[in-house]
């Protein structure tokens, strides 16, 4: 009789270990197939296109990290959300987008200081967010202006308005807090839509 209880005992165990295993294997197998795939993703092409109100746009796929793999792959993420006082852990998304433009200017050129007292004929600046390169005519003047920015986006989840409190506190709405680096640059208007499934 205690042959086979510890039979059975023994079978009970190997089985509790193989499933353990193959649990252990299943996850691994999709972590890895997740990370294969954020790979591919990262390397891909940002895909441009036109709105149907003919405005520019881009769309791309959304990498899918955790917060300990955000933190060893790309360290001035979490740093940024360190500088702007959101805590890692509530980060729920983050965007980056580079904005350029670009501007042509012609315009007859008449009695001006830069003829009269600076024999200028080109005009080359360039700074961390603008690029003006010119040339001067005797009649005519062609300035291109090209101004950069970077726009960072984190979509945070809501604090509690009294941390203290813990659960008896009300949890505030969710925040995207977008940061623009151009200094001359000013944001006017911010809009959020979190879809819930």
């Amino acid at each position: 009789m205690k042959t086979i209880g510890t039979q059975v005992l023994a079978g009970l165990f190997l089985l509790f270990v193989a499933f353990e295993s193959f649990k252990l294997y299943h996850s691994e197998h999709q972590r890895s197939e997740r990370l294969l795939q954020d790979l591919t993703i990262a390397n891909q092409e940002a895909e441009f296109f036109k709105a149907k109100d003919k405005t520019n746009a881009v769309k791309i796929q959304a990498q899918q990290l955790t917060i300990s793999e955000l933190r060893t792959s790309m360290p001035g993420i979490i740093q940024a959300a360190k500088n702007l006082y959101i805590p890692p852990r509530l980060i729920q998304g983050y965007t980056q987008a580079v904005s350029q433009g670009m501007m042509q200017v012609r315009a007859a050129v008449h009695d001006s200081i830069i003829h009269d007292t600076l024999k200028v004929g080109v005009i080359n600046h360039r700074s961390k967010f603008y690029t003006v390169i010119g040339t001067f005519g005797p009649d005519s003047a062609f300035l291109k202006i090209t101004s950069i920015d970077t726009l960072t986006i984190f979509d945070t989840a809501g604090r509690r308005k009294h941390p203290w409190a813990w659960i008896f506190s009300k949890k505030q709405p969710d925040q995207t807090i977008i940061q623009n680096a151009n200094p001359d640059n000013k944001i006017t208007l911010i809009k959020s839509i979190k879809i819930k499934q």
